[in-house]
Formats: C-alpha cells, sequence, structure tokens
C-alpha cells in the first residue's frame, strides 16, 4: 500500500522455488486502504484467494471482495460482492453479489445473469465489476 492508499496486487503460485522472486501476475491499483481500513486477505477451504477492501467510517460506507481462483493454470475472478451504504440514511445503499463461473447472481434482491465463465485476472478492471452489477451483460 503506498502513501494514497493504493494497493497493488501480487501473486505467487509457487513456493517451492526459493529462487522465484518475480510474481505469477501483478497488478498495480487492484485496491484501495489506509492506515485505519487495511485490505484483508484469506483462502477458503476449497482453495480460492479472498480479498476484501472497503471503507465503514464516515457517511459513505462501502466494501468489495473479489474471489480469485486457479482454473488450468488461469488465475480468475470467481465471485464479485459489492455494498454500499450511506450511514445517515437508513435504507439508502446498493448491494450486487455475482458468481462469474456461474454467470448468476443477485443485484439489489432481484436475479441477474450474464455470460458464465469467469474473468482472467490479468484483464480484471474496476469498472468490470460495476458495470455487471449495473446489468451490463459481458460487463464492459
Amino acid at each position: 500500500m503506498n502513501d494514497d492508499g493504493v494497493v497493488d496486487l501480487a501473486i505467487y503460485l509457487s513456493s517451492d522455488d526459493p529462487a522465484m522472486k518475480r510474481p505469477s501476475l501483478y497488478r498495480p491499483s487492484f485496491g484501495w486502504g489506509d492506515q485505519y481500513r487495511r485490505p484483508d486477505a484469506s483462502i477458503t477451504p476449497k482453495g480460492a484467494l479472498v480479498l476484501q477492501f472497503g471503507n465503514d467510517m464516515g457517511r459513505d460506507r462501502w466494501s468489495k471482495k473479489y474471489t480469485i481462483l486457479s482454473r488450468q493454470g488461469q488465475l480468475l475472478v470467481a465471485g464479485y460482492t459489492y455494498n454500499e451504504r450511506d450511514a445517515l440514511q437508513r435504507g439508502k445503499g446498493y448491494r450486487c453479489d455475482i458468481n462469474l463461473l456461474t454467470g448468476s447472481g443477485v443485484r439489489e434482491g432481484k436475479s441477474v445473469q450474464f455470460p458464465a465463465g469467469g474473468v482472467a485476472l490479468n484483464i480484471w478492471t474496476e469498472g468490470r465489476g460495476e458495470a455487471l452489477c449495473n446489468g451490463a451483460p459481458d460487463g464492459n
């Protein structure tokens, strides 16, 4: 995380080679955090990487969660969840939870469908998640 709160993402797929000094995948400016709102990373029991970013301070609160997994040697964004809420106006907010592998999800309590298969992490853009949540069929 740099001084502006920008978080770069570096994924190393092998720990067997101590000489491996370069990440398998590097994405600059992948997320955001600061000294109070640190990103979180965890591994699910099935081996997926879960990255969470968010802001739970102030009026405009939000969270993003990415579920990343490896399929046939490729890193894919398999899930994307975005929530936002206004801390001063009850009931004001937005929720979207999509499964990119199945091509289905829930946006504002309603089912949504889009092409299945996941999105390669090396071509994922912030705008793609937002576009899928807002109803664009291919996330562009």
